[in-house]
């Protein structure tokens, strides 16, 4: 029996192993398969990585207002998005292979998210990333990059939030009533060298326009993070504008430290953190807490700050900073019922939940094995040898007594 059992685990262990190594010959890639080495090197048991607290720091605040799992940890999924954000903030990088919902963009049918499937397959316990492995995951990505030096340089940074910058100033002369829209014809028809021209198509495709009384309407926030105003690419990123609205979401983390605020804790802290994020002037009206005291009713006291509704709210509260969320109903609102991107989270396969899993059913069966036989009495003796002739046990001792 045990001979059957040990069979069976090693071929479950085998075909698991198969498995893997045959879905990873799609990554054969030689960025991607140097990144994968890079991180499971941060992230394996023992390693000596340290990465400066500065990341950890800056990671902290969003990692402690992320939506947990039942270990307290985040899904690569969110994992992912907190990186990024960091990245944004500090080098202005977007990360390839990853959603693209943060953005206010559809993410495209069919895309290569790699980055996602690579956090999966690096999760060290299989139970999700602390803040330390997220550590990890940005000092190994961060010095994956440095290596491609035509896309890292500081340089890069300055130039893109130079030309972010007054991308922004020509677009805000066209807003009306600072609600962060342009009339598209308006849009079409200026003529500044930093403003790169779209089509139609490829401005809706990409979320950046909403129809307003049948009128197209350019949405500021969502155009300034499309692909077309990165100026650099490389392996892993390119380097892109900054959503501004992200100084305010980072001091509100800071401010709550945790992912479900009440709608009081936010209409006490959010007035007064406004000044310190935006400049200008910015209203907060009574209709504004109104809608943010709704979001609450609806998730039974507390306003999810990772929620569709929430990042709708933001739009409606600064539309100049923050873009208007993916996906959106007919209305052009926000569809907060059951987003892509939990869906996706709610698929996702973990590989190494899968090998543990097997390797603990293995186990418990050599256990039972090994009980059953330490349990069974031995048989008696049948037959006892003595020289070249083979007796009973009756006759042994018979001619014994003889």
């Amino acid at each position: 029996m045990p001979s059957m059992i040990a069979s069976a685990v090693f071929f479950l262990l085998g075909a698991y192993s198969s498995f893997v190594s045959a879905d990873s010959v799609t990554e054969s890639e030689a960025p991607r398969a140097e990144l994968r080495a890079a991180l499971d090197g941060a992230l394996r048991y023992g390693s000596s990585m340290s990465p400066p607290i500065s990341i950890e720091q800056s990671l902290w605040p969003m990692f402690q207002a992320a939506p947990k799992n039942s270990y307290g940890r985040v899904e690569a999924m969110d994992a992912g998005g907190l990186v990024q954000r960091h990245f944004l903030k500090e080098h202005s990088w977007q990360i390839a292979g990853l959603r693209k919902e943060y953005l206010g963009q559809p993410t495209p049918e069919g895309a290569d998210l790699w980055f996602v499937d690579l956090l999966m397959r690096v999760d060290p316990t299989g139970r999700g990333f602390t803040v330390g492995d997220l550590s990890k995951v940005a000092f190994a990505l961060e010095r994956t990059v440095v290596q491609d030096r035509e896309t890292a340089s500081s340089g890069l940074t300055e130039q893109a939030r130079d030309t972010c910058a007054a991308t922004k100033e020509a677009l805000a002369q066209l807003t009306q009533s600072q609600q962060g829209r342009v009339p598209l014809d308006a849009f079409s028809a200026l003529e500044v060298a930093t403003v790169v021209k779209e089509s139609l198509a490829v401005l809706q495709e990409s979320g950046a326009v909403v129809d307003v009384g049948g009128t197209p309407y350019l949405l500021v926030p969502n155009y300034m993070l499309l692909p077309s105003n990165c100026i650099a690419s490389g392996s892993y990123h390119s380097v892109c504008c900054e959503s501004e609205g992200e100084v305010l979401m980072r001091n509100i983390e800071l401010e709550v430290q945790g992912p479900a605020p009440s709608a009081e804790q936010l209409l006490r802290v959010i007035p007064g953190l406004v000044s310190k994020s935006f400049a200008g002037h910015h209203r907060f009206t009574r209709r504004l807490a109104k809608q943010l005291k709704s979001i609450a009713e609806d998730n039974h006291g507390t306003v999810p700050l990772h929620d569709a509704a929430f990042a709708n709210w933001l739009h409606e509260a600064f539309p100049n900073e923050f873009p208007l969320p993916w996906p959106r109903t007919e209305q052009g609102g926000v569809d907060s019922s059951s987003t892509e991107t939990e869906q996706v989270q709610a698929a996702a396969i973990n590989f190494r939940e899968i090998f543990l899993m097997i390797a603990a059913v293995g186990f418990a069966l050599f256990r039972y094995a090994a009980s059953q036989m330490q349990g069974a009495k031995p048989a008696p003796a049948t037959n006892v040898v003595e020289g070249p002739v083979t007796r009973t046990a009756e006759e042994a001792t018979e001619a014994k007594t003889k």
